[in-house]
């Protein structure tokens, strides 16, 4: 029997593998223990006779503890994580299935694991895990106490499972400071989803300070979704889609081989930086290519957005001071199209097709470019079948990009031209006009500020 989908998981570096770890809040009663680092309760005498009811001649059992995790430990009953699904008396609980026949074990009752490593020990599709602000040094061991997590189950579009990290404002959406997660060893992959589907993580700063074929999160399999995380220093792949479909909303990567690969048709990057990445900021190199919207791909040395494969789209992104002898800002394969785009400051083509020829299916449309070395656009792959409304820029388009700040100036020739520039400037057989700007920021019009579920944090401990 299935632990409930409802249940909450917890997660803190003070807590404890053996603890009950989680509580389910769905049917409203009892108190959730699992939001502390120990054990409400802990006791060595634990028995039963092949029922759900639990015994304990030592007790300490209250009608609170309902709901919450109970783990069973060594002795002779069965070793597991239980749900008390009501309270008999101080001595005894019911549980959510029978722990078999047993004596002399020991158990704990509500306190935080200490490691996802358990939580996917125990998962059940739909469950969610908070993992409390901190710094995580994960084994390479799957699935087990001290561990790092694999998804093994298939939830659905109403019931993913969740990895939500927080410190204070234990919400789903929350704008906490996240925990960090670094690899402890060589060849490891911190998160990943190598045998489930319907998976979503958010609010995660991962970093790798010393060792080598490391990915921070992998897709492998099925359906997964990333929101908000960071990533620092060299993983050889930062994110990772390799198998299934993945949809990765603003995430930032420092220092990776490669940023974000996307190896799977339907893929997509929204919003997303790759920043300093020694090969690849982005990396479509897979049957299909992915979809790339509001991303920066800035001071690689190597590709900024790359794709080995046919059809990659890329809508409101910009490449910036890409540098080496594969410092394109973007280098297209057949049927890939780029459409307000902006390129500057790359050591080759702002834009090439590494095909090598000209591809009417592959598209430049209203892009523009500055200063790239070798080109603003590579004419061997470029020409008026395939390149429409290009602007070349005559000054550099940003306030200050050696600050990070992408936004456009106002000046002549470099931002101005490309405020209100893209296309379309209005939508065919309709009364309706448009004002895109050309790259990925877009240049505030009036005095707003945005609305909606889009949150951006800061992450890291």
């Amino acid at each position: 029997m299935a632990l409930p989908s409802t249940f909450v998981f917890e997660v803190r570096t003070t807590g404890n593998d053996a603890n009950g770890g989680a509580f389910d809040p769905n049917p409203g009663t009892g108190v959730d223990y699992s939001v502390q680092d120990a054990a409400q309760l802990i006791l060595s005498d634990a028995n039963a006779t092949g029922t759900t009811n639990l015994n304990s001649a030592t007790g300490g059992f209250t009608s609170n503890m309902v709901n919450n995790g109970l783990q069973i430990t060594g002795g002779t009953l069965t070793a597991g994580l239980y749900v008390i699904k009501a309270f008999v008396d101080g001595n005894d609980v019911t549980l959510d299935r029978t722990p078999g026949t047993g004596s002399g074990s020991s158990l704990r009752v509500g306190g935080a694991f200490a490691s996802l490593g358990q939580f996917g020990n125990f998962q059940t599709a739909g469950n969610i895990c908070y993992i409390k602000k901190g710094n995580y040094d994960f084994s390479n061991s799957v699935n087990v106490a001290g561990g790092r997590f694999n998804l093994t189950v298939n939830g659905s579009a109403t019931t993913p499972t969740i990895i939500v990290g927080y410190n204070t404002n234990r919400t789903l959406w929350n704008t906490d400071t996240g925990p960090t997660l670094r690899p402890s060893s060589n060849s490891m992959i911190v998160i990943d989803n190598n045998n489930g589907s319907q998976f979503f993580v958010r609010n995660l700063f991962f970093d790798n300070l010393t060792f080598t074929n490391c990915t921070a999160w992998r897709n492998n399999n099925g359906t997964s979704s990333m929101n908000d995380c960071q990533f620092k220093n060299p993983f050889t792949t930062a994110v990772a889609d390799f198998f299934g479909e993945s949809h990765i909303v603003n995430c930032y990567v420092n220092g990776a081989a490669t940023g974000f690969a996307l190896y799977q048709n339907s893929s997509e990057c929204e919003f997303c930086v790759a920043d300093s990445c020694t090969s690849f900021g982005f990396d479509d190199n897979g049957v299909a290519g992915g979809r790339h919207i509001f991303c920066i791909a800035k001071n690689c040395t190597g590709y900024g957005f790359h794709t080995a494969f046919p059809s990659s789209l890329y809508i409101f992104c910009t490449a910036d001071n890409n540098s080496g002898l594969n410092g394109h800002g973007f280098s297209l394969q057949d049927q890939s199209v780029c459409i307000n785009c902006l390129a500057t400051n790359n050591s080759q083509f702002g834009f090439t097709n590494n095909g090598g020829t000209v591809q009417w299916q592959t598209k430049l449309y209203n892009c523009a470019g500055f200063n790239n070395t070798g080109g603003n656009v590579d004419s061997a792959s470029f020409n008026t079948t395939n390149n429409f409304g290009f602007i070349s820029l005559t000054i550099g388009p940003y306030n200050n990009a050696a600050g990070g700040d992408y936004s456009l100036n106002n000046t002549a020739g470099g931002g101005a031209s490309l405020r209100g520039a893209g296309a379309p400037a209005s939508y065919l057989g309709i009364s309706t006009n448009s004002f895109f700007d050309v790259g990925a920021s877009q240049h505030q019009g009036i005095s707003s500020s945005p609305t909606g579920n889009l949150v951006f944090v800061t992450v890291g401990s």
